[in-house]
């Protein structure tokens, strides 16, 4: 129909970044050892990557100070403007605006990561991303969370038991810089066994964990992947209207907790009721939308 349609992605507006990046270098003189620093970069406890004989990092001189004692000291070698490093690259040191691009994604990336494990989230490893997932320590099974839509409230589950397994939602999330700078959000299902009436230990078979995506979320339609997806970003951002994920003690990143809206220019007439939907067995699964959403 040539009707437009409101449309909600899964794109996070990246609101906020800092304005500037620092590329540290050993002292002069000083010679360190770079796998220990390499080491020290990947686990210290702000986003720090490598490059050249240096690394790039959000953090002040004291904080590299602190995470570097055991690798020797560092200088600021230069400041720089983010944005510009990420459009135009820098030529001290000399690295490519694609180059630049793929490190500060890194960082944006484990930002997240911390962000979620601060959180108290189940990390999974999955084939190109870590997941991170609601638990029971968070919220029961079959637990609605409210959440809104235009001025409605709505609510959606995020974990409970099917087919003798319990399934826990959650979501990984990469950095983009086109058309404009934002995370996109990868919806993730695990699956657990069922013990006690709650989840038992997690599934460590992967062709198991897609056989059962493939038979237990099968009637999962848009509005239920929709209604998961606002009820996992409300738990995460609980009042506010945006998420803040730290890349140093005293520096964030912002991000919107509403994904971005879209306009088409038509509409497309899809029902949310399908005809495998009368497979689907276990009403405790969001198959049938209306009885896990309240209106």
């Amino acid at each position: 129909m040539d009707t437009p349609e409101g449309l909600t992605t899964n794109w996070l507006r990246i609101s906020h970044i800092p304005e500037l990046i620092r590329y540290y270098q050993p002292s002069p003189g000083i010679a360190v050892d770079h796998d220990l620093m390499k080491h020290i970069c990947m686990n210290c406890p702000f986003p720090a990557e490598v490059y050249l004989r240096g690394f790039f990092s959000f953090a002040l001189i004291d904080e590299i100070e602190q995470a570097f004692v055991s690798v020797g000291k560092f200088v600021v070698h230069s400041e720089q403007n983010l944005q510009n490093l990420l459009d135009n690259g820098s030529e001290s040191p000399n690295i490519r605006s694609r180059d630049a691009q793929n490190l500060i994604s890194s960082m944006f990336r484990k930002s997240w990561e911390s962000f979620c494990r601060m959180k108290g989230f189940y990390e999974y490893p999955f084939a190109k991303q870590l997941g991170f997932h609601i638990t029971k320590d968070q919220i029961p099974l079959s637990m609605k969370i409210i959440w809104s839509r235009h001025g409605q409230r709505r609510s959606s589950m995020l974990r409970n038991s099917a087919g003798g397994k319990v399934w826990q939602y959650g979501v990984s999330a990469t950095p983009y810089f086109w058309p404009f700078i934002h995370f996109r959000i990868k919806a993730r299902v695990l699956f657990a066994n069922l013990a006690s009436n709650e989840a038992g230990t997690i599934i460590g078979d992967a062709g198991e964990q897609h056989r059962l995506r493939r038979s237990i979320c099968k009637g999962w339609r848009n509005k239920a992947w929709h209604g998961r997806l606002m009820a996992f970003l409300t738990y995460i951002s609980g009042e506010s209207s945006s998420i803040m994920l730290p890349l140093s003690s005293l520096c964030s990143l912002i991000i919107d907790a509403t994904p971005v809206r879209v306009t088409s220019p038509i509409t497309t007439n899809l029902p949310d009721t399908m005809s495998d939907e009368a497979e689907e067995q276990d009403s405790s699964t969001l198959g049938n939308f209306d009885a896990e959403d309240d209106d």
